[in-house]
């Protein structure tokens, strides 16, 4: 056991979270949570994938001599009130239970990240310790670590439409860096970046480009009758789109013509998908009016050369090679995951309610010119 503790080591901080790296580490853990809270009930929310890693960490605690609760992510339960830490055994959903839950309680909170799937760990804080787990990330399905990277490979086009937002408003959104990601990548150093690239994600009044489209990819496989894809596939796929679809716009000398987009037929087709009130949907619309549809046709024609330089320096090719190869059939699988059907109309779905480029391309008109809203729940 002496070994296995100084196998776990604390490695960084990041966005108020001491991270701990080490392999087999489940029966390190509680000697890492002592440092934190004493002996005292744990509160174990796992999830499906990681049910047989959350009962050796039960097992673990339970002789360390700690009283411990265990529940499934997808469980409806009432958090028990002796519980003092709890901890999230899997990747996003468990992690999102076991905030909302430490929030409830008043309880410290951590996470053993079991795959690298998701930045938003870290998001909105309420995580005192992380624990990388290099054996189980490392053993992750293919799946898994392909969601991962590709939140990371599609940081460019949201770093893009940030560089957008700032010439557009002269406000700067919270920065997104774009980092040369090496070409063996580790689980471990996968989740480092994941966590730092969710720790630099600030308040956004509006999902970006990426995020939204991402967002309304499942709701379109749900309907078609497919099996959703993960997150940070759909981000990945999402930002290699938006990419060829802002070369097109920009180097379009017809854009100033167009006529503006009818937000009310994107409104309620976005309702009927997503199940959303129209309310809630239209706070995030920005309803242009005629100065602010001209001014905003201006500043884009005065930028133009700046946003195509911008844009021509993100290489998606080589990314879209090393992100199908992390698949075992080099992404053959994925051509019957979406259609350029689902692509489109999400792309016109996302871009009332995101910022960047696309929600300009919606606002001025130039997405209903490029494809027709799907009919069926709009009712037209």
């Amino acid at each position: 056991m002496g070994e296995n503790r100084e196998n776990l080591r604390r490695c960084d901080a990041i966005g108020g979270a001491d991270i701990y790296a080490g392999e087999d580490i489940a029966g390190m853990l509680p000697a890492a949570v002592g440092q934190k809270v004493e002996s005292c009930r744990i509160l174990l929310i796992a999830d499906k994938a990681a049910t047989a890693v959350a009962a050796s960490v039960a097992e673990s605690f339970a002789a360390a001599g700690y009283r411990v609760s265990v529940h499934g992510a997808d469980e409806e339960f009432e958090p028990e009130e002796q519980c003092r830490f709890v901890l999230a055994a899997g990747a996003g959903k468990a992690a999102e239970k076991a905030k909302a839950a430490a929030r409830t309680l008043g309880a410290e909170c951590g996470v053993l990240l079991a795959a690298p799937t998701t930045e938003r760990i870290l998001a909105g804080g309420g995580v005192s310790q992380v624990y990388l787990d290099g054996r189980l990330l490392d053993s992750c399905p293919r799946r898994c670590y392909a969601a991962g990277l590709g939140i990371l490979l599609s940081r460019p086009v949201t770093a893009f439409d940030d560089f957008f937002d700032r010439k557009l408003s002269g406000c700067a959104p919270p920065a997104f860096s774009s980092v040369e990601l090496p070409r063996e990548l580790s689980g471990t150093e996968l989740a480092f970046g994941l966590l730092r690239a969710g720790a630099e994600t600030g308040d956004r009044a509006r999902p970006t480009p990426v995020e939204a489209v991402a967002g309304v990819l499942p709701y379109l496989a749900k309907r078609r009758g497919r099996q959703p894809r993960m997150r940070g596939e759909y981000m990945f796929v999402a930002a290699c789109a938006l990419r060829r679809l802002y070369s097109l716009y920009l180097s379009s000398p017809a854009i100033d013509a167009l006529p503006p987009a009818d937000s009310e037929r994107a409104l309620t087709e976005l309702a009927a998908l997503t199940g959303r009130s129209r309310a809630s949907l239209a706070e995030m619309f920005d309803f242009l009016g005629v100065s602010g549809y001209f001014r905003i046709n201006y500043i884009v024609g005065e930028y133009r050369l700046d946003l195509i330089e911008k844009l021509s320096a993100i290489d998606l090719v080589s990314a879209e090679r090393r992100w199908r190869r992390t698949y075992e059939d080099a992404g053959w699988f994925l051509r019957g995951a979406l259609t350029a059907r689902d692509m489109t109309d999400a792309m016109v779905l996302a871009g009332g309610v995101s910022g960047g480029l696309l929600h300009h391309m919606f606002s001025t008109g130039f997405l209903d010119a490029m494809t027709a809203l799907p009919r069926q729940a709009a009712g037209t």
